[in-house]
């Protein structure tokens, strides 16, 4: 009887705690006058930079952009059929150190699909970014770009190999977008 409720016990903590899948770490330098101000105030007021993120991967139509949010339509064409999904993603970010080298500067960026279609957000709640921010000279940033999407409750691999897919071909787009804002200011 014990044994059972210790076994009823951890099957449901895992079950609380969200799985992760840790995506490839990049790398990219910004050249930039005053780069790590400028970074710092395109997270905390990031509408410019979603305006400029141009997504990936898919067709995209319908793209609106407001604060923090932004939405849009992406198709994709997959062995002659088509599939239509609403994305709808919430920016979010804090300066946070932990897990970067001594002399850099971090942020744990999150972008939460709450909103979104059910198969993109029953697959994945979010995607967690970690920024690690070497200011290598006044005009020179080396950005260190960790990210890792949180699954959702009804995670299902073929179709959740699907959207992670989508999501992953976004994270270029985002370098791009936020590397043209920072060049741009």
């Amino acid at each position: 009887m014990k044994q059972t409720l210790i076994l009823l016990a951890l099957l449901f903590c895992h079950n609380l705690s969200a799985e992760t899948i840790v995506l490839k770490t990049t790398q990219t330098s910004i050249q930039a006058n005053d780069g790590l101000d400028k970074l710092k105030m395109s997270l905390k007021y990031p509408e410019s930079l979603l305006k400029r993120f141009e997504p990936a991967g898919a067709t995209i139509s319908n793209k609106i952009v407001s604060n923090d949010q932004v939405s849009f339509v992406g198709t994709k064409s997959w062995m002659g059929m088509s599939r239509s999904v609403y994305l709808r993603g919430t920016l979010d970010s804090i300066e946070n150190n932990k897990k970067c080298k001594k002399n850099e500067t971090g942020f744990d960026v999150t972008f939460n699909f709450d909103g979104s279609d059910s198969l993109i957000a029953d697959n994945f709640e979010m995607i967690e970014i970690k920024l690690c921010v070497l200011e290598k000279a006044t005009n020179n940033l080396l950005v260190s770009i960790s990210p890792r999407l949180i699954q959702g409750e009804r995670y299902s691999g073929l179709k959740g190999g699907y959207i992670q897919g989508l999501i992953e071909a976004q994270i270029s787009p985002i370098i791009k977008a936020l590397n043209q804002e920072i060049t741009s200011k």
